[in-house]
């Protein structure tokens, strides 16, 4: 029986540096040794499952104590120079070495042991709760194979043993000893250093046949062959937004429209650049090579000729920038898509650093202020932007919601018959934008007074302003957000908080 753990990079960097070796020292750690990925796990058992008992953490680590065999996907090395701040010089000049895989490869890291039925429920729980390995910008998925996934006879796997050549000089991994001592994985290496020693307590080295840069071919955002079960995938990302050094301020609250607008502009150029074409993002059908859908039919593949045609669902990307801490001032941005974000439309959206005008824009947008833009997380938005998702019976207005349509009330009709043909009329475009989203009808709509016409109601200075209402939506059960409705609730318009 084995025990095998799979490793994957969604972003396609391993940011790590081998035990011994400084930052700047450009030296990589591949393969990624099991010590690291115990003490990666233990991590995770203090943070993320405390409630776990000790002597069960200690039973599933001293399962993969051993030196694993490995099957390794095709890498390059590369490496980034860039200035850090330093409160004593001022800035540092630092060489940031990564490994480069392919972003929907696997590393398979597996053992000759065999793990209880508890022993693999601890480890498969402390797996998904690491969420990066290696420094913090290496994003990782981290998984538990099921019995025989990574029997396929056409893994190939790298065991240990010496380099069959003198030119290759081996590639050294630490590995754990047995019995596992759950105090030695939190050694720093300063503490090991000040032991007088250059590997840490409870660990020793082992050497493997050398692995020798191979780059792996351009990325084809088909779904790989080696996965057997269908990948999850997050529905939003939240970013955080700074200002600029000119002026140093966020903008209003009531700008949300156009911030959510540029955000949306901003990833069109970025899948541009890289010639991606998403659904999902742009809001647009595109004609692709037939090969560049999955098997569920979800659009993740190469441009060849983009459509205007827009999609006529609800599925595709929201662009919502918000007002977290309710300051009446922008300091978020939510891209939610009911459909699930890809690998890759997370990384188009994470390459965004800022958020800033046209030249020839300019001129008519005097209220835009530059952000910079910062990726903090994702996943479901109910744990992203929870005061916006929880469920609840009554919700109120963020932004105004814009009806599509237009109240039709006569000259002839009393103040009475006015206000109830309104209210009508809201009901029924509630409704409407409801079951477009599979939610339940509204029980009841009813204004709520406030400046709502002072909000942002159009796209771009050159567009007409929609009408604008703020409202309050009672339903008769419980509804979870995110609830956007009405005419620009892609972009931040129609947006509603529970009550």
């Amino acid at each position: 029986m084995t025990t095998t753990i799979a490793l994957r990079f969604p972003l396609g960097r391993f940011h790590a540096n081998t035990w011994g070796h400084a930052v700047n020292e450009a030296v990589t750690e591949w393969p990624p040794s099991p010590w690291r990925l115990s003490r990666a796990l233990y991590a995770a058992w203090k943070w993320r499952a405390p409630e776990i008992e000790e002597m069960d953490v200690r039973m599933a680590l001293d399962v993969i104590c051993d030196a694993p065999a490995y099957s390794l996907p095709r890498y390059s090395v590369g490496h980034t120079r860039h200035y850090m701040p330093d409160i004593t010089s001022g800035k540092d000049k630092t060489f940031d070495a990564f490994v480069l895989v392919d972003p929907k490869e696997e590393i398979l890291m597996q053992w000759q042991s065999h793990a209880s039925s508890q022993s693999r429920a601890v480890l498969a729980r402390l797996c998904e709760s690491v969420s990066y390995f290696g420094r913090a910008e290496s994003v990782a998925d981290i998984r538990l194979c099921g019995e025989g996934e990574a029997d396929a006879p056409e893994l190939r796997w790298l065991y240990p043993g010496e380099s069959e050549t003198v030119a290759e000089p081996p590639s050294k991994v630490l590995v754990p000893l047995s019995p596992l001592d759950l105090r030695t994985l939190v050694a720093t290496t300063t503490e090991t250093r000040k032991a007088r020693r250059v590997t840490p307590i409870g660990a020793r080295w082992v050497s493997y046949p050398a692995c020798s840069p191979d780059p792996p071919p351009p990325p084809s955002y088909a779904r790989p062959s080696r996965v057997l079960e269908k990948r999850y995938r997050p529905k939003a990302i939240l970013l955080r937004f700074a200002p600029s050094n000119d002026p140093h301020v966020l903008p209003a609250a009531k700008q949300a429209v156009l911030y959510g607008n540029t955000l949306h502009r901003a990833v069109i150029k970025k899948l541009k650049l890289r010639n991606l074409a998403s659904e999902t993002l742009s809001g647009k059908t595109s004609r692709l090579d037939p090969k560049s859908r999955d098997e569920d039919g979800k659009l993740n593949g190469r441009l060849v000729e983009p459509s205007s045609v827009l999609l006529d669902n609800h599925g595709h990307a929201h662009c919502i920038a918000l007002d977290l801490d309710a300051d009446r001032m922008l300091d978020s941005a939510l891209i939610w898509a009911p459909c699930g974000l890809e690998d890759f439309e997370l990384s188009v959206v994470s390459s965004i650093s800022g958020l800033w005008l046209r030249r020839q824009d300019q001129q008519f947008e005097r209220s835009f202020r530059r952000v910079r833009v910062f990726t903090e997380s994702w996943g479901e938005p109910v744990d992203l932007v929870p005061e916006l998702c929880k469920p609840s019976k009554k919700w109120e207005s963020v932004t105004p919601f814009a009806p599509y349509r237009h109240v039709k009330i006569r000259r002839s009709m009393t103040e009475h018959e006015a206000r109830e043909t309104f209210e009508r009329f809201l009901v029924t475009e509630v409704n409407r934008e409801l079951l477009t989203r599979n939610l339940p009808e509204v029980r009841e709509v009813k204004p709520v007074p406030g400046d709502w016409l002072s909000f942002r109601r159009k796209r771009r200075y050159s567009d007409s302003e929609v009408q604008g209402f703020g409202l309050s939506l009672t339903f008769d059960e419980p509804v979870e957000g995110p609830v956007a409705l009405g005419a620009l609730s892609h972009f931040g318009l129609g947006l509603f908080k529970p009550v």
